[in-house]
């Protein structure tokens, strides 16, 4: 495993421990309004979602059979972040983290190989 995909795995548990511990905190970095009960249960549950998928990304027997589910987790997460953004429903500047930080980890991951 490269640097790189380890820092990108690392980076993805970082930000699910961030969305499952303070999610009110992460939803403010990313642009995002005040989270009400439900947004709050929502975003642990993609915290623990991203908890795992970093985790995973260490292994490197996971991260071989995993890599086309990854691809298209990667790909639809960005889908959504556009069309989010397109509609009004999402502020650019969440956009403007978001996108990147998916085409870091499809990066880091393709060059790993």
């Amino acid at each position: 495993m490269t640097d790189l995909a380890r820092v990108a795995a690392l980076a993805t548990m970082g930000l699910g421990a961030s969305q499952a511990l303070v999610p009110q905190t992460t939803a403010k970095v990313f642009g995002l309004d005040e989270l009400n009960g439900q947004g709050v249960w929502l975003a642990r549950l993609l915290g623990v979602a991203n908890l795992a998928l970093g985790a995973m990304s260490l292994d490197e027997r996971l991260r071989a059979e995993t890599d086309v589910y990854v691809y298209g987790l990667l790909a639809g997460n960005a889908v959504a972040t556009v069309a989010a953004t397109a509609s009004g429903a999402l502020p650019k500047r969440t956009a403007a983290m978001v996108l990147p930080f998916l085409a870091g980890l499809a990066g880091a991951r393709a060059a790993d190989g």
